[in-house]
């Protein structure tokens, strides 16, 4: 279990001594390790991390690098593992001294959305980033690093410039195990077959997010519209991880993806929210701030039951009330480009086409936007039952989800228009663990095969009869009678009294 955060945002005091402080709250939550968005130096005194410039040093608004050291360190104390976010698509905008220095770092015949592309053909310029991922897994022992959509490197040496950074990552620690994961948009999943020289451990599976978030929105602009029948996007990525596997994207406006075929369930990360799908939101809403709280615990506890890795975003456990904003700290001029160039990206959303509208959108550059993206802890004791769901639920997946095969075919998955169920095989071939979804306002006839005297539940959402699926409701069962060999065998992993909330 992942847990991504930003060090700025995620404490009063916005530092790496202070994210030390809340790291028993995160042990207590059942997270095994904890992901921070970029720490490389970064213009100015706030940002989210992705417009770095000097690669070799923690940004002096979080603390000393002794104290990056600490925190890491404390969290190896707890047994968390700390994965770093890097990014090696480009230099931030504003102090970037590579470019006068060293202009042939750069390929002016290539642009990203963030500028002109990294020269990844030259070997120099790879070894340099080689350089950078051995030396925050060496000299601050990060367990894993997290790269930032690789997608934008230029792909005629993409692979090639991945495949030199992984096995540079992996040499600095020959003795530990590193989690390499990619952020690719692309869906190219053959960055996670080993050819015989070694793959990454998994990728962000973006898709996951989309189709769930549009299933339970309606939304359908931007980043949406390639999933215009949610429910059964949701269906094929339960069953093959992503979605789009080499279709047509109305959004991207090309072929997007890859097959999965034959890639184990555990490559792929599945989130319900992050940094970019709550701050690439005009106003950073968070997801139960659109759905609700029934609709929410149905999602989290459809998503906490999944077979791949699951990451929380910071304050998902206990429904932060505040927002998580895009916020910057450039010079004016460049600020201003930052501002509308933000609108811009808005425009796709019906909500923001109207100008009048625009003036609702908080300021990048102002600090007040930065100060309203922090983190308020009082929201935890208010919303404890949140806490307790997020809690109760990882404890109960800690303990199934060693028992369960992790190939694609281990999972069944029946769909009846938004009202899923899906089984779960353990290493023997087993049906042992089930979850029936409804994300309608209907009750459902609970299908036969789930019937009391086979399966016994053992989480829900809602309290059901032995006949029906409650309307917006999830609910976890185990397979076996009380009794039978295989219910004593799953008794002793998993208590027996069902958990209502």
């Amino acid at each position: 279990v992942i847990y991504e955060l930003h060090v700025g945002t995620f404490t009063p005091e916005g530092s790496f001594l202070g994210v030390i402080s809340r790291l028993d709250h995160l042990c207590d939550l059942g997270v095994s390790a904890i992901e921070l968005m970029p720490v490389a130096d970064f213009p100015g005194e706030r940002n989210w991390g992705y417009d770095g410039t000097f690669l070799f040093a923690p940004d002096a608004a979080y603390g000393r690098p002794e104290e990056l050291k600490q925190l890491v360190d404390a969290c190896h104390s707890r047994g968390m593992a700390v994965i770093l976010d890097v990014v090696y698509n480009h230099f931030g905008p504003d102090g970037n001294y590579m470019w006068p220095i060293c202009r042939h770092f750069f390929d002016t015949g290539l642009r990203t959305p963030w500028g002109a592309a990294i020269n990844i053909a030259h070997p120099v310029v790879r070894d340099f980033f080689c350089e950078n991922a051995r030396f925050w897994i060496d000299e601050y022992h990060f367990d894993g690093l997290r790269f930032d959509a690789v997608q934008a490197l230029d792909e005629n040496h993409r692979s090639l410039f991945l495949s030199e950074v992984r096995k540079a990552a992996r040499a600095a620690a020959p003795d530990r195990s590193l989690f390499l994961v990619l952020e690719n948009p692309a869906n190219q999943s053959e960055f996670l077959r080993d050819s015989g020289d070694g793959a990454f451990d998994a990728q962000w599976n973006d898709d996951f997010h989309h189709a769930l978030h549009s299933l339970v929105t309606n939304e359908q602009h931007g980043i949406f519209q390639d999933y215009p029948i949610p429910e059964a996007s949701l269906e094929r990525i339960l069953r093959h991880g992503f979605s789009q596997q080499g279709e047509y994207s109305d959004y991207r406006r090309c072929n997007v993806g890859t097959p999965t075929d034959g890639i184990n369930l555990d490559h792929f990360v599945n989130y319900i929210q992050s940094h970019d799908m709550v701050g690439n939101r005009a106003l950073g809403e968070r997801l139960h701030q659109l759905t609700g709280w029934e609709t929410y615990r149905t999602i989290v506890a459809f998503h906490l039951f999944l077979p791949g890795i699951t990451m929380l975003f910071m304050g998902d456990e206990f429904c932060a009330a505040t927002p998580f904003l895009f916020f910057t700290d450039h010079n004016r001029e460049l600020g201003e480009r930052v501002r509308k160039g933000r609108i811009g990206q808005h425009s796709s959303n019906p909500e923001w086409r109207d100008r009048a509208n625009w003036g609702r959108i908080p300021h990048p550059q102002k600090q007040s936007t930065f100060l309203a993206s922090k983190i308020d802890w009082d929201d935890v004791d208010r919303n404890r039952h949140v806490f307790d769901l997020y809690k109760q639920l990882l404890s109960l997946r800690a303990k199934f989800l060693p028992l369960l095969d992790r190939r694609q075919e281990s999972i069944s998955v029946q769909r009846e228009g938004r009202l899923f169920c899906m089984t779960l095989r353990d290493h023997r071939g087993r049906e042992v663990i089930a979850c029936i979804a409804n994300f309608e306002a209907i009750e459902h006839r609970l299908p036969d095969r789930f019937h009391p005297d086979r399966w016994q539940q053992i989480f829900a959402t809602e309290p059901s009869s032995t006949a029906g699926v409650p309307p917006i409701s999830c609910q976890w069962l185990r397979q076996g009678k009380k009794g039978t060999h295989l219910f004593s065998q799953f008794e002793e992993k998993i208590n027996a009294s069902p958990f209502f909330l």
